[in-house]
């Protein structure tokens, strides 16, 4: 599966938009975008609604976003039941 930021890049760059130009449709910092296509940061919920509506995607960012938080969740849940036995 591919990460957010991944995802993201590839919407940005086939509506051939720029990163400055995506962040001043989606209302967040450039460099902030930037970090989550590098996978530098965590999206949050609110960042994938506005960079989904920002490049008119239909829903896929927000999808994307919560496939990644529930493999994370998943994830939290398997390393608590490891360290409770």
């Amino acid at each position: 599966m591919e990460s957010f930021g991944n995802v993201l890049r590839q919407l940005r760059r086939r509506r051939g938009l720029s990163l400055r130009v995506l962040s001043a449709r989606a209302a967040y910092d450039y460099g902030y975008l930037g970090q989550i296509e590098r996978g530098d940061r965590p999206p949050t919920a609110a960042v994938a609604e506005a960079c989904d509506r920002a490049l008119g995607a239909g829903g896929l960012l927000v999808q994307a976003y919560r496939e990644r938080a529930g493999e994370a969740e998943m994830q939290r849940r398997m390393l608590y039941w490891l360290h409770s036995r």
